[in-house]
């Protein structure tokens, strides 16, 4: 999560569910392409009270704390 806050930083890349997601997420949305049915990432074993439904979300909140930390 800290190198995708060091990406989104280099690259201008908002954080948002549109542009940030895991295939999960992905294969959800577009489900024509190979991600769809893929499963990773729904489970984050250090946070294993983290939903499965909102696993995006939190991979998108810690990857803004990151970025407020300034990481450069």
């Amino acid at each position: 999560m800290k190198l995708c806050a060091e990406l989104a930083i280099k690259y201008r890349i908002p954080i948002s569910a549109n542009s940030v997601m895991t295939h999960y997420e992905f294969g959800i949305k577009h489900p024509d392409t190979s991600s769809a049915g893929k499963i990773d990432i729904i489970y984050i074993p250090p946070y294993a009270w983290v939903a499965q439904s909102d696993v995006g979300a939190f991979i998108r909140a810690k990857i803004r704390w990151y970025m407020s930390q300034q990481v450069k």
